[in-house]
């Protein structure tokens, strides 16, 4: 699977629920074989931007090994630095 997220320079009012606007974007692309691992991977990554520091973190992140680590399991953070 490869993820690409992007910061929006202005969030964009999708009517969500706690109407607040969008400016981080998501897209998970896998293999069409992939889908039952498509569908934990793109879970997680609900969960993650469920974090208002992560996402505050990412809108921060000034480059894309930033936006890495960002998204790294602690453990996985010691063996990238």
């Amino acid at each position: 699977p490869l993820l690409a997220l992007a910061v929006l320079d202005h969030s964009v009012d999708f009517r969500a629920p706690d109407g607040r606007g969008v400016d981080l974007v998501a897209a998970l692309l896998s293999p069409l074989k992939d889908g039952p691992v498509h569908l934990q991977k793109i879970s997680g990554v609900s969960r993650l931007l469920r974090d208002d520091i992560l996402c505050e973190s990412l809108r921060m992140a000034k480059d894309p090994d930033a936006v890495r680590l960002l998204l790294m399991r602690p453990e996985q953070r010691l063996s990238a630095a």
